[in-house]
């Protein structure tokens, strides 16, 4: 058995794969926070409780935060039980909880996850009381994972409640959205400095430039929504209110750089706007009406990044190819100079793009996998 004395707790961010590196940056820029190490699908660090709300205040890349509350071997059903009782959920855990346990294993003796999630339940109840409810997930206050590997188990509480990528802003969107994680890591990959302009060519709900204007004006993307870590019984209240006035003091006014929405959907620049709207950004992004062949560069230097409608397109290679060699000709000579990031479904269909490649990423994307393609037009 292995719990984590005192009050370093150990956390981890669960991060989509390819995001790794970019989420392990993002916490080494948090106070509070140490012993970060990048893994296969997310990030392990220590910290505080406060450090944890603090992550969740601040990743755009990552999907959800777990405190990790200990790990044991278990190879029958009264292991798992009593392994799962003797780890701290009273300190943490409402009496009246009610919890939801999601389980994945690999190679384990246990592997049928419905009597997995039952002994965990007993043993919660043995930890907590008979108060404490097992419920499904749209019912839950509290989530319970459990993973397992070759017997040995790890259990972790849910820090974040829903997903980190619903911000809480983008009420409506338009035909293949991205989702805000994937915009931001994107924006991330490509390495741009939010000293230089951002243009997104294909804005659609607008994700891309709204997650760069966050950036630039230094708003936690967690600012707008709470998290299941605030309900837990060592919560600070008062400490919790102090992190998120320090988040709005560090706001600014304005954006150091143009950042410029287009699209020729009159309908996508709407809704687009009305997503900037809700996440506090309007004011620092320029709406442009424009097909991307006609758009104009707002500055000499910059992002471009680039999601075209008919990269979606299923089953019809050819005009995405076609598609993308036009876009691909309309880069020079009008953005050089600037960095490009472009999303595709198939890597072949970026062959044809000009520039030095300094990155090319495989990011999921709605179920799929999408291939960024970053590069510097000379």
């Amino acid at each position: 058995m292995r719990q984590n004395p005192g009050m370093s707790e150990q956390w981890f961010a669960v991060v989509a794969p390819g995001g790794e590196a970019a989420a392990a940056r993002e916490l080494a820029d948090l106070s509070g926070v140490g012993g970060i190490e990048a893994s296969a699908g997310g990030v392990a660090f220590e910290g505080d409780l406060a450090a944890g709300l603090r992550a969740n205040l601040w990743l755009r890349c990552a999907t959800r935060l777990l405190l990790r509350l200990g790990d044991f071997r278990a190879r029958d059903w009264d292991a798992m039980r009593r392994g799962v009782a003797r780890l701290a959920w009273k300190d943490l855990l409402p009496a009246d909880a009610r919890v939801s346990v999601v389980v994945s294993q690999r190679g384990c003796r246990l592997y049928h996850t419905g009597g997995i999630a039952e002994r965990v339940g007993s043993g919660l109840r043995e930890a907590c009381g008979e108060a404490l409810a097992i419920v499904r997930a749209a019912e839950a206050t509290q989530t319970v994972h459990v993973r397992g590997e070759r017997d040995r188990w790890t259990l972790s509480l849910d820090a974040s409640g829903e997903r980190l990528d619903r911000r809480g802003w983008r009420l409506e969107r338009s035909a293949a959205a991205v989702r805000e994680t994937l915009a931001a890591l994107v924006v991330a990959l490509c390495e741009w400095d939010p000293a230089q302009a951002f243009v997104d060519g294909f804005c659609g709900a607008g994700t891309f430039a709204i997650e760069a204007a966050q950036t630039a004006l230094r708003v936690a993307p967690g600012s707008g929504r709470s998290f299941a870590c605030e309900g837990w019984l060592r919560a600070d209240v008062a400490r919790g209110a102090s992190l998120r006035r320090e988040a709005e003091a560090l706001r600014r006014a304005a954006a150091p750089a143009e950042i410029v929405a287009a699209d020729r959907s009159s309908r996508a620049l709407a809704i687009a706007s009305r997503n900037a709207v809700r996440a506090g950004v309007a004011a620092a992004i320029r709406f442009e009406s424009s097909e991307f062949a006609r758009l104009v560069p707002p500055a000499p230097r910059g992002l471009l990044v680039l999601d075209p409608p008919y990269g979606h397109r299923q089953g019809d290679r050819g005009s995405a190819r076609a598609g993308y060699a036009q876009l691909a000709r309309a880069l020079l000579p009008r953005w050089s100079g600037w960095r490009v990031g472009v999303l595709a479904p198939d890597p072949g269909v970026l062959a044809g793009f000009p520039g030095h490649r300094f990155a090319h990423h495989v990011l999921p994307h709605g179920g799929l996998r999408v291939h960024l393609l970053a590069l510097e037009l000379c």
